[in-house]
């Protein structure tokens, strides 16, 4: 499986998102993002800050036509920002700036587990959204956490790609649009623009009604809808 990472930051809340697909299909989807630029003139890196109204069709077609295989799912994982406190309680004291490392072996860990329920036992290929030296060290905290964890069994070959960014390959661009139009919900500073509400709804709908931000009780299978997210709360919280 391939797993593109990116995230999204607000005044409060964070958001990771994680765009789930065999690695095989990767160079079919990379043709269809290609044709979708040529067809829709987009030259430039299709970013969620980038949404506006003149844009917002183009993008509507360009994520509809890559997540059209039943084998593409999108997972998102949103937290509050700790506080001192709370680092201190729950998260090892760690610095604020390493959480979301923490919060995407979260998140990873749980699309591991989808995938291995769905009868999925080869590797996981993982490219994440992070430039720079800085990403580069940070991301050991999430590769070890994965690389030690007991829980997940039978343990998975997890190969960590060269951090990347957005213009990496169009599943890094796709899955920007998608997380930023997560995070949007929680963000009264997004969520009330026009293109941004035309946006969601067109998500909304291709995740057959359900709400981008409904976090399930349960653990839902990997297929259960196309966009699934977690709302998370540490213990006693």
């Amino acid at each position: 499986m391939f797993l593109a990472l990116d995230e999204s930051l607000g005044s409060s809340m964070e958001t990771i998102g994680c765009l789930c697909f065999p690695r095989a299909i990767m160079p079919e989807l990379e043709s269809v993002f290609i044709a979708d630029r040529i067809k829709h003139r987009v030259w430039a890196e299709v970013k969620w800050s980038r949404l506006c109204t003149p844009y917002c069709d183009k993008y509507k077609s360009m994520v509809s036509n890559y997540l059209a295989s039943s084998q593409v799912t999108y997972h998102s994982w949103t937290y509050s920002i700790p506080s001192a406190e709370e680092r201190k309680q729950y998260y090892n004291g760690s610095d604020s700036s390493k959480i979301i490392y923490r919060h995407a072996y979260l998140l990873i860990r749980t699309v591991i587990w989808k995938c291995r329920n769905s009868g999925y036992r080869g590797p996981f290929y993982i490219l994440a959204d992070e430039t720079g030296k800085l990403g580069r060290e940070e991301y050991k905290i999430t590769q070890e956490l994965l690389k030690n964890d007991a829980k997940i069994d039978p343990p998975a070959s997890i190969d960590f790609c060269n951090t990347g960014n957005s213009t990496s390959c169009g599943a890094m661009q796709v899955v920007d649009l998608l997380t930023g139009a997560v995070m949007s919900q929680y963000d009264e500073k997004f969520s009330k623009q026009d293109a941004c509400i035309d946006f969601v709804e067109h998500l909304t709908a291709l995740n057959n009604g359900v709400p981008l931000t409904f976090s399930s009780p349960g653990f839902p299978r990997l297929g259960a809808q196309k966009m699934q997210h977690c709302l998370f709360k540490p213990r006693g919280l």
